[in-house]
């Protein structure tokens, strides 16, 4: 007896078990419906055959042409730009024109109905469309494989996407050095002719200005200049002193200073002499006038020749004190003239840095240019020698091999999986029918439906329960 009935809403394994075995007529027949569809379909699905080819490819780390260095964070992106590429309608195109496809009797119908360049398009995209790439993680080997009816089809597609993929690389490649290499070579042939340009105008300014060297010129002038300058000061220190002098002298004889008693008369030889001679005849005078009369002869003599030594004295301290004053005069000129010289000199001297400076920044437009020059020039050869590498930075591991069996359709995998769908939805199917239309088929039935408490039970149906 069961005093307290069962009120879950929950169904019971015994429940679920009652609602299959009731319904599994039904379940059988929706699976083996599915089955048989899934098979059906399989064999009525076109055949697929796919070959593969393998390519490992691999980056310049510092790119000859480019000049950039590639990072090797920049590997997935590089690859994917490799995929996309052998995916692309450029070497869809490319295999068209190699294949020759687009000179067969169904590309021709297909441009008679709907114009050429929609039957171009509709082959480009087929061809787009059956061409697969694979890409390990972390590895630089793509798998190139391509969908087709037949597997000759398939080996020669997928060799020949694999050829256009390589020959386009190249193409871009030596297309990308081609245009670089023009580029730098017509930048040479502008260097080249700059650098001759401004040789020339160096040229024709050293042979205007008559400077053949840059600084000899220069260097003689200002040692020159020098040497006037120098002169120039001697001559002023001589002339202040002359005129310094020949002043003392004037103040002197305006104080009343007897020309010939001035200190400059002291340096004179001849006058010294004269004046030995003088006192020589007052000497003599003074001798022999107490003992001689005054008309004697020698007395006479000596007095003469006394007052003539005089006349010469003072005629001698005269000119010396007048040449004195003559000196100054004539120091004070040469230093007018050493100062025009000097003037000329500097004029000259300033000209020829005003050259060399000319010269110089000629020079070094021309040292410019050549370093941009030899720059360029290095670069240039290193395009030369990158565009006539004949090899791409690619190599094709393994060529498409004729396929032994179609890969599509899959038999077993589409009856699996027919199977799998009919039983799911048999078992759906058979639990929707069963919740819409409630029926006593177990034990657990009568405890969940009646609230009443269960008397008993009688008997069993091959080991199951039977109410």
């Amino acid at each position: 007896m069961n005093p307290t009935p069962d009120t879950s809403t929950l169904l019971t394994l015994q429940q679920i078990a009652a609602m299959l075995r009731a319904r599994q007529r039904q379940i059988l027949a929706i699976t083996l419906a599915f089955l048989l569809l899934g098979m059906g379909v399989t064999l009525l699905l076109p055949t697929v055959w796919t070959a593969s080819s393998d390519l490992y490819i691999d980056y310049k780390e510092n790119d000859p042409i480019s000049g950039r260095g590639l990072s090797a964070m920049l590997d997935d992106s590089y690859m994917q730009t490799q995929i996309d590429m052998i995916r692309s309608h450029v070497v869809a195109e490319e295999v068209i024109r190699a294949q020759g496809l687009d000179e067969t009797v169904q590309y021709r119908e297909q441009a008679q109905k709907h114009g050429v360049a929609r039957a171009k398009d509709q082959l480009v995209e087929r061809l787009v469309r059956n061409t697969q790439v694979e890409k390990a993680r972390n590895s630089r080997v793509l798998s190139v494989s391509y969908d087709a009816p037949s597997a000759d089809e398939a080996q020669r597609m997928t060799n020949a996407v694999v050829r256009a993929y390589v020959d386009v690389t190249l193409r871009v490649a030596s297309s990308s050095a081609r245009s670089l290499r023009e580029q730098y070579s017509a930048q040479l042939d502008t260097l080249r002719a700059e650098a001759d340009t401004i040789q020339e105008k160096l040229t024709q300014y050293r042979q205007q200005t008559g400077l053949i060297g840059d600084t000899e010129n220069t260097d003689r002038d200002a040692q020159l200049l020098d040497q006037l300058t120098n002169a120039l000061s001697v001559v002023q220190t001589r002339r202040l002193e002359a005129q310094t002098r020949f002043a003392s002298l004037q103040g002197s004889v305006r104080a009343g200073t007897p020309v010939e008693q001035l200190p400059i008369t002291s340096q004179i030889t001849p006058l010294n002499d004269m004046r030995s001679r003088l006192n020589e005849i007052d000497r003599r005078l003074n001798e022999i006038r107490p003992t001689l009369g005054s008309r004697h002869p020698t007395l006479l003599g000596l007095e003469a020749e006394r007052r003539e030594l005089q006349q010469r004295i003072q005629t001698a301290a005269r000119l010396a004190y007048q040449s004195t004053g003559a000196e100054a005069d004539q120091l004070a000129a040469q230093e007018r003239d050493l100062q025009r010289q000097i003037e000329q000199q500097r004029s000259k001297v300033l000209e020829q840095l005003q050259y060399r400076d000319r010269i110089a920044s000629y020079q070094r437009q021309q040292a410019s240019v050549e370093q941009v020059y030899r720059s360029a020039l290095q670069k240039y050869d290193g395009l030369l020698m990158a565009s006539n590498i004949t090899a791409p930075n690619l190599a094709v591991l393994r060529e498409a091999a004729l396929p032994t069996s179609p890969s599509r359709p899959r038999l077993a995998s589409n009856l699996v999986a027919s199977l799998l769908a009919g039983l799911f939805i048999a078992l759906s199917f058979a639990f929707l029918q069963e919740l819409r239309h409630r029926k006593v088929r177990c034990l657990d039935d009568l405890r969940r439906s009646i609230p009443d408490p269960l008397l008993g039970q009688i008997g069993t149906h091959q080991g199951k329960e039977r109410v």
